[in-house]
C-alpha cells in the first residue's frame, strides 16, 4: 500500500507563460500571474478544496459520491 505523502503541492512558476501553477491529482491549475496576491489566494482557496475533499479532485470526488450501484446482467 503506497504511503501519503504528507508534503503538501508546490505553488510554483510555469516558465514559458510567467503564471502560477500548482498540480493537485495530476491536474494542472494555472493561478494568475506568478507571485501576485490574487494567485496566492487562489492557491489557498484550491489547496482548502483538495485538502477537504481528502486530497481527491473535485471531479473524481463528486463521481465516488454519486455511483449508482451496478445491476445485475439478466
Amino acid at each position: 500500500m503506497p504511503r501519503l505523502a504528507r508534503k503538501l503541492p508546490s505553488y510554483r512558476l510555469h516558465r514559458s507563460s510567467g503564471q502560477a501553477m500548482v498540480t493537485l491529482a495530476g491536474r494542472d491549475y494555472y493561478l494568475g500571474s506568478f507571485n501576485s496576491p490574487e494567485s496566492r489566494a487562489a492557491y489557498d482557496r484550491l489547496l482548502q478544496e483538495w485538502l477537504a475533499n481528502q486530497r481527491q479532485s473535485r471531479r473524481r470526488r463528486a463521481s465516488l459520491l454519486c455511483r449508482r450501484p451496478r445491476e445485475p446482467f439478466p
